[in-house]
Order: structure tokens, then sequence, then C-alpha cells
């Protein structure tokens, strides 16, 4: 009797393991190396960010928000919205990351899950940084943050700033 109910109690593990393991469809929106480049390529006049090809314009943020906007309301399972860094640098709207965080805060707006850090934007070191953290903090948010190679110096003053940054709950 009692090896009877061991093996009924693992069968159904057994079984409502393989239930709970049933394959899931999951959509993947990513992006990398924006670089600041939040409007598209191409003469103002003849830019219209909701419709591909209506132009000549190349690239923009709005019409990355526009892919994002449209896949979330197409499919019917979860769409996971990623970017892999170098969000920053590389146009003049970088030049007020300190103080505005443009880029982190559309990116919250346009409805990316996790972004990551890549290179550039610590060109503004950690300083620089963590005012941009702080800026999005403050003016109205940003996605969440996962970052894995973050080294401190324990020496260094400067990356006190950021190391508190990464100790934020915005900041994985």
């Amino acid at each position: 009797m009692k090896l009877l109910r061991i093996i009924i109690i693992i069968a159904a593990v057994f079984i409502s393991a393989n239930l709970l393991a049933a394959e899931k469809l999951l959509t993947i929106v990513h992006t990398n190396d924006l670089h600041s480049h939040l409007q598209g390529f191409s003469p103002e006049i003849d830019y219209n960010p909701n419709m591909v090809n209506a132009d000549s314009t190349v690239g923009g943020w709005s019409r990355i928000a526009t892919v994002i906007k449209n896949t979330k309301k197409e499919r019917k399972n979860p769409v996971l919205t990623l970017d892999s860094g170098d969000f920053s640098m590389g146009s003049l709207f970088h030049m007020l990351a300190r103080e505005e965080a443009f880029e982190l805060r559309l990116l919250k707006m346009m409805g990316y899950d996790a972004v990551t850090l890549g290179n550039h934007e610590f060109d503004l070191k950690p300083a620089g940084l963590a005012a941009t953290l702080r800026a999005a903090k403050t003016k109205g948010g940003m996605p969440q943050i996962v970052f894995a190679s973050a080294v401190f110096d324990k020496k260094d003053r400067t990356a006190s700033g950021i190391k508190s940054k990464f100790q934020a709950p915005n900041l994985k």
C-alpha cells in the first residue's frame, strides 16, 4: 500500500512537470547600437514615421516604436523587447544625456522590457553615466537595466557615484 502511494505521487509529479514544461511561444524584438539617432536620415519634410517605405527616410526611433507597438498588438504570445547597448552617443542628442536622459526615457516609453549598457554609455565617464541614470530616474524613468560586467575600483572616488546607481532597484 505504501509502495503504491509512492508510485502514485511520483507519477503525479512527473505528469504535472511535463504539463508545465509545455512549449511556449515568445517573440523577441531586439535592437542595438541606436547611438542617439532619434531622428531618421532623410530630409525632414519627407519623414513619415508610421509607414514603412513611404519615404526615403532610414531609421529613427519613432519607426522602431511603431514596430514594437505593432508587434505587441499583432502577437497573442508574450513579446520581450530588449536593447543590447550603445543607445547613446552618436548624434547631438547625446549632448543632453546627463541632464535629460532622452534615450533612456524614450526606451521606457517605447516599451522596452530591459536594456544593457554598451561601451558608449561609459563615454561620459562614471560621473556622466551616474548623472544620466539620475536624470532618467527623476524625469520619467527608464526600462530595467541589466549589466553583468561592472567592476568598481575601490580606490577611484569617481567610481563611487556610479556604484551607488548600480545598487538601485532599476539596475540589475
